[in-house]
């Protein structure tokens, strides 16, 4: 039976390349590449810089695609991004069934965590459901721009016995308020007053480390 690999390859420095997705990279045959324009040439590049690290023997090969767009301008982004995932299964299904052999391992590479913002577990479950084509898949998983960020800044991410919430530029961009919070507070995080001398996490623009930043805003920004 063919096996696929969602294969978490992190925020785009290839030092945050797991030991498991090192095994899992020299186990595959075939990797299969999205071709997203000339403008995103350096994701693709440094997909096959990746490969050519960490994999010790030679015999692999890759398959690129067309990658579909999304629509933008008037339309609801959600809708958008459906309208693309089920562009994106029939690309994904082609290449299964006529670039891989019964028996052989294929692999998608994805930024970050395949958990994470990221549409190619639901896309291959999508796939199975069809009853089109067979095989079974794993999944990785890979470092975070979460994680970098907060270990770069030696930051925790959390405060004992508290949630987390991720979310993303658009939505921010979209008037989301960011709930500002006391970074030096050791108990429960509390609303300021003014001057708000408070910090703020923003995460903006895609998965490599240069266009994923930690914004320190004033709270005052935010209200």
């Amino acid at each position: 039976m063919k096996r696929i690999l969602i294969i978490g390859i992190g925020a785009g420095n290839p030092d945050y390349i797991t030991m498991q997705a090192v095994k899992a990279l020299n186990r595959t045959d075939v990797f299969f590449l999205m071709d997203k324009g000339q403008s995103k040439d350096t994701l693709i590049d440094l997909r096959r810089e990746i490969c050519q690290t960490y994999i010790t023997e030679p015999g692999y090969r890759f398959v690129e695609a067309a990658c579909p767009e999304r629509v933008r301008g008037d339309i609801d982004y959600t809708t958008a991004v459906q309208d693309l995932n089920r562009d994106k299964q029939q690309t994904f299904e082609r290449m299964i069934n006529e670039e891989m052999a019964d028996g052989e391992v294929g692999a998608f590479l994805a930024w970050g965590d395949p958990a994470l913002y990221d549409s190619t577990i639901r896309i291959l479950q999508a796939i199975q459901a069809s009853g089109r084509c067979t095989f079974e898949f794993e999944v990785i998983p890979g470092i975070t721009s979460v994680q970098a960020l907060a270990a770069r800044h030696k930051v925790a991410l959390n405060r004992i016995g508290k949630s987390v919430e991720i979310t993303t530029g658009r939505r921010l961009a979209a008037g989301r308020r960011v709930m500002p919070i006391r970074w030096w507070s050791c108990s429960t995080p509390k609303i300021p007053t003014a001057p708000w001398p408070t910090k703020t996490w923003r995460s903006i623009g895609g998965p490599t480390w240069g266009r994923r930043t930690r914004s320190l805003s004033a709270a005052r920004s935010a209200r």
